[in-house]
């Protein structure tokens, strides 16, 4: 995380391009998680990139639907391999890159909320 991190904006990119990549993890990389690929790894952490400090709001518009898809009653896991079962992950990956194209000249570092904002105006890189 801390290289992604000080990768700033340009990180986003890169994990978008591997939110299709089916690869399983042989241990498990959150605790009561049995089964995570690596586009699943990658479409959390970009959730939590851009989730407020408050871990409720969604800091890019267009992605709140895939956020959400993590709220479910019997869980976090369950709730996101239903999601992925209904719409797939081109679907995952189609909605962070168009959010992602239409908000990327004004994505910036808020370090005290510790997450990726849009300003309302264009950031000069």
């Amino acid at each position: 995380m801390e290289q992604i991190i000080a990768q700033g904006k340009d990180a986003v990119p890169v994990l978008i391009s591997q939110i299709t990549d089916t690869r399983e993890f042989t241990e498990p990389v959150f605790d009561f998680w049995n089964r995570m690929t690596v586009g699943d790894l990658a479409n959390a952490i970009l959730i939590d990139l851009f989730t407020d400090a408050d871990w409720k709001t969604i800091t890019l518009p267009g992605v709140e639907v895939l956020s959400r898809a993590y709220e479910y009653p019997t869980g976090a896991e369950a709730g996101w391999h239903a999601f992925v079962k209904k719409h797939g992950m081109k679907f995952v990956q189609d909605q962070w890159l168009a959010a992602w194209n239409a908000n990327k000249d004004r994505v910036y570092w808020d370090t005290g909320a510790r997450c990726f904002r849009i300003s309302k105006k264009t950031v000069s890189k």
